[in-house]
């Protein structure tokens, strides 16, 4: 891998990455109660698939005092991180959202106090081999594309763990599905207004993307899926809930949707309990102005989302190093 020390800077609405997916949205963080440790994997053995690499990449320090931020692939030939911690970043790579920090234990401090502004760009044919897979397995090869980055360039090496958290199993509610299968090839032209703009200028399909505003009964949140897996639903609710939502449809095929629901929100804490970045959590509770996040799936889905508990895949930091200059 190539480097370089051009400072490449991006400004505007901050994106949050969860599983692949494009996110424009609120800079939401969420807390996940501590888990029981149930079993231990060794050490990791991720096979980084041969021929997808950056080319070039630059990693620095920020001198942003702000807690706004930018992560994920924007563009679709490069990854880039804003003003992030390295913590958010590593979260980011190994698909830890909902919850925040509690999913990536260890480390140094300064993974949670120091941010970073990282730019990792492909060539072409990189770029080229990415756009002829499915949006699964893109999204996948992307976050390993990002994992070989750290273990480049801060000398990460990690393992995983299974420990016992709080979770919601997604299944198909009482009722029945409310669910509409995708049409293949479609390219959902004019999907939605300013779908262009969120999609980076690609095709939607295959994608998620959410657009919150305020209104008169609270702050509301639309979550528009387009040619979606239930897999990569069910990792985009893990975000918005604030807590593991693990996929038991059984379904396999891939579906439109649109869902709409309330919220409220309160300050998030800046410990390691909560959210790194002090962003704003939504609150549980059912909002006064219309349907919350779970009544809303099995309304408008027919998907149910119940609490239990099970085994959440963690990752445990065994070593890393400061990045090194470009």
């Amino acid at each position: 891998m190539k480097k370089f020390g051009r400072r490449i800077e991006t400004h505007g609405t901050t994106f949050l990455r969860a599983a692949g997916l494009t996110a424009i949205i609120f800079a939401f963080a969420f807390s996940l109660a501590r888990g029981t440790s149930i079993h231990t994997q060794s050490q990791d053995a991720t096979a980084y698939p041969p021929g997808y690499e950056f080319d070039v990449a630059t990693i620095y320090l920020s001198k942003d005092t702000s807690q706004n931020g930018v992560l994920g692939f924007l563009n679709e030939d490069s990854y880039r991180a804003r003003n992030m911690t390295m913590k958010s970043v590593i979260r980011d790579a190994y698909g830890l959202w909902g919850g925040q920090d509690e999913k990536v234990f260890g480390g140094p401090k300064w993974l949670e106090t120091d941010r970073y502004y990282i730019t990792a760009k492909m060539d072409g044919p990189v770029v080229d081999k990415l756009k002829k897979l499915g949006p699964d397995q893109r999204k996948l090869i992307q976050d390993q594309m990002v994992q070989a980055l750290l273990a480049d360039r801060l000398k990460l090496a990690v393992h995983r763990e299974a420990r016992e958290f709080p979770v919601y199993a997604l299944t198909i509610a009482r009722d029945g599905l409310k669910l509409h299968e995708a049409k293949p090839g479609d390219t959902y032209a004019n999907a939605f207004p300013f779908a262009d703009k969120f999609a980076g200028g690609t095709e939607p399909a295959g994608k998620i993307f959410l657009v919150g505003g305020g209104g008169p009964g609270g702050n509301t949140m639309t979550i528009y899926g387009f040619g979606a897996s239930m897999p990569a639903l069910a990792k985009q609710l893990t975000v918005m809930a604030g807590q593991t939502v693990q996929d038991k449809t059984g379904l396999t095929g891939s579906y439109d949707f649109t869902i709409k629901y309330w919220f409220a929100m309160r300050t998030a804490p800046t410990s390691s309990e909560g959210s790194p970045d002090g962003q704003p959590v939504p609150v549980a509770s059912e909002p006064a102005g219309g349907p919350g996040l779970v009544t809303a799936i099995q309304q408008q889905l027919g998907l149910k989302m119940e609490s239990t508990k099970g085994p959440v895949q963690v990752v445990v930091i065994d070593h890393i190093e400061r990045p090194s200059g470009n």
